[in-house]
């Protein structure tokens, strides 16, 4: 934000809890948070009716919104992979555990989202992602996703300052990423 302030950068997309007055904000898209499971881990045993699979969301056949949440007490026992503290994400998973009175058993504490979801993907434990990864891109790793009770929702914002002479490519741009951002989350 300080390179914003500044004016060193025109544009930054990302998702804010709160916002500043000193910037402009235009909401992209609303992502739900789910809690990404590997498929082959026993706690989804005849579970179908609870969760979504990569290609439901990227096909749009399940919604987040439509699953069923439920409490982290079906993890018990499962390691978790979480964001570092002060991470968007952190604070989605902090809700949740909160939420479920839940206390987890964390395996690794990261600053990516990609790299906890390819962790999650590879067995190495369990991790919160927003819905809209899936929406953008087909992945093949075998992870199921739940809605769970207290993880929320995050909106993702195009943010630019307040200059007068805010340039006609960042309108444009944010008028093209709005658009682009509709037609997915549809």
């Amino acid at each position: 934000e300080k390179m914003l302030q500044n004016e060193r950068i025109d544009l930054i997309i990302d998702s804010y809890d709160t916002t500043d007055d000193r910037f402009e904000y235009t909401a992209l898209s609303a992502e739900k948070i789910l809690l990404a499971v590997p498929a082959a881990l026993p706690c989804n045993a005849d579970s179908q009716e609870l969760f979504a699979q990569t290609d439901d969301l990227y096909y749009g056949r399940i919604k987040a919104e439509q699953l069923p949440q439920i409490d982290l007490s079906r993890f018990q026992g499962e390691k978790f992979i979480l964001l570092k503290t002060g991470n968007n994400m952190y604070q989605h998973a902090k809700c949740a555990f909160d939420a479920c009175a839940f206390q987890p058993n964390v395996a690794f504490r990261l600053d990516q989202l990609s790299t906890s979801f390819r962790l999650t993907a590879s067995g190495n434990g369990l991790c919160f992602v927003p819905d809209i990864m899936f929406k953008t891109h087909l992945y093949n790793e075998d992870v199921v996703f739940y809605h769970i009770k207290g993880a929320g929702s995050r909106t993702l914002y195009a943010v630019n300052s307040h200059s007068n002479h805010t340039t006609t490519a960042v309108q444009k741009f944010k008028t093209v990423a709005w658009s682009v951002m509709q037609q997915i989350s549809q």
